[in-house]
């Protein structure tokens, strides 16, 4: 069984380069490595160019894609390009043990391949837990084995097979940014459970742990992108939710409006149709499905 290391990079070369680093250092040698640059501007596209080889991929963009963007270029990449069975994805912060992919293989032989994702246990730079996936209603059924069955997990290490990418797509482009990897793994999950790995340890050196610091309270700088985030999450829970979730996720919406109108310290109206502007344009959002043989 063969795997493909999939690397979305944007400005952190430094990052990158230690991320390269300990993929090239596991104990189980990864067969590819494809690295999709999003039109860094910070020497990240002449590094990628002293290393490029057979077995290193190098995609550089010619505008930045978003990671969404980044992510479904690079799985289009590694199905076209090689004949990996299995997609190991993450972003250029993302920095594995070095048993990581080790773990990750014998997990998946361990199930018979019957799974929709395997995700890393993450951990920030001081060693507590981030990117808290959300958990299955089965958590418990295979946590004797390491396992913990999730609903959805993130992009931060996270394992998928040839033959899931072949039978539901690529992930979404048209998300840009922000919950990408959510729908990705639900998608993924109604296929087969996905899982938590719990021996499967990388370490995420994001600039902030965890979730954005929400729209009320972000810098100015930061509160365009949130358009996505409503926008996003309000598709999601269209396709995959309830109609109770739906009118909750309005009503949470239009609460968060309000909340910039009361609370912000800066730039209230902006926030306010921010994210007005997400939820309406949710409400019409269909993204396109790209397949792939």
């Amino acid at each position: 069984m063969s795997t493909c290391a999939i690397i979305v990079t944007y400005n952190r070369l430094e990052l990158l380069k230690e991320c390269l680093e300990a993929i090239n250092g596991q104990t189980r040698t990864v067969d590819y490595v494809l690295i999709v640059n999003n039109c860094s501007t910070d020497g990240t596209k002449e590094y990628l160019s002293s290393i490029a080889s057979e077995s290193n991929i190098i995609y550089n963009s010619p505008t930045n894609m978003g990671g969404a963007g980044g992510f479904s270029k690079g799985i289009k990449i590694a199905t076209e390009r090689t004949n990996c069975d299995y997609f190991w994805i993450m972003d250029d912060d993302t920095i594995p043990s070095s048993n990581c992919l080790e773990a990750l293989l014998s997990h998946a032989t361990e199930l018979n391949n019957k799974f929709g994702f395997l995700a890393s246990n993450v951990r920030w730079k001081d060693g507590t837990p981030t990117n808290l996936p959300m958990i299955g209603s089965d958590w418990s059924i295979k946590v004797s084995s390491g396992l913990i069955e999730l609903q959805t997990a993130s992009f931060v290490s996270l394992l998928v097979q040839r033959q899931s990418v072949r039978s539901l797509g690529l992930p979404y482009k048209e998300f840009f940014i922000w919950d990408d990897d959510a729908e990705y793994t639900m998608r993924l999950g109604q296929i087969n459970p996905g899982y938590m790995c719990a021996d499967a340890l990388v370490t995420h050196k994001s600039t902030a742990k965890g979730v954005a610091t929400g729209i009320v309270h972000d810098v100015p700088e930061r509160i365009k992108r949130y358009f996505y985030l409503y926008r996003n999450d309000f598709f999601i829970q269209k396709s995959y939710g309830s109609r109770a979730k739906v009118i909750r996720t309005i009503l949470h919406d239009l609460t968060d409006a309000m909340r910039c109108l009361l609370l912000a310290k800066t730039n209230r109206i902006q926030r306010f149709r921010i994210v007005l502007k997400g939820l309406f344009a949710g409400l019409f959002f269909k993204p396109v499905r790209e397949e792939v043989d």
